[in-house]
């Protein structure tokens, strides 16, 4: 069993490769938004793939300091839990926009909250649980 120091230093890396790949995300958000003015839905769509590209990147090599080639049943893994996500992320934000009301940018902002906890625990918890780790 991994002492809990461990697991608070893979959380923060965790987190510092979050906000990487959340800039990398809110950048297309606000591109695609702003600038194109494309529907909403379309501008998170377009985000958080960006943003899971770099998170898987980052997190395979940084956090969870991976061995395994970029293609891999790893990176099957993280798609599924990214599915997972943006379909949170997708609900959380209509509910939001579409129903309460709330400006798409609080609407963005709130969906954040539920695929940053389903990414973190599918992430350390299946998706980079048994991979070959590099020094």
């Amino acid at each position: 069993m991994k002492p809990v120091r461990e697991d608070l230093k893979q959380f923060l890396k965790f987190m510092f490769c979050s906000q990487a790949a959340w800039l990398a995300d809110c950048g297309v958000f606000a591109l695609a938004h702003e600038v194109f003015a494309l529907h909403y839905i379309l501008c998170k769509v377009l985000s958080y793939t960006t943003g899971a590209i770099v998170s898987y990147s980052l997190n395979r090599k940084i956090t969870f300091r991976s061995c395994e080639s970029f293609i891999s049943k790893t990176l099957l893994k993280f798609l599924i839990v990214n599915i997972v996500s943006i379909g949170l992320s997708l609900l959380a934000m209509s509910a939001v926009v579409d129903y309460a009301g709330w400006n798409v940018w609080l609407g963005y902002f709130f969906s954040i909250l539920f695929s940053f906890s389903n990414n973190y625990l599918g992430n350390r918890f299946w998706v980079f649980k048994n991979v070959p780790r590099g020094e």
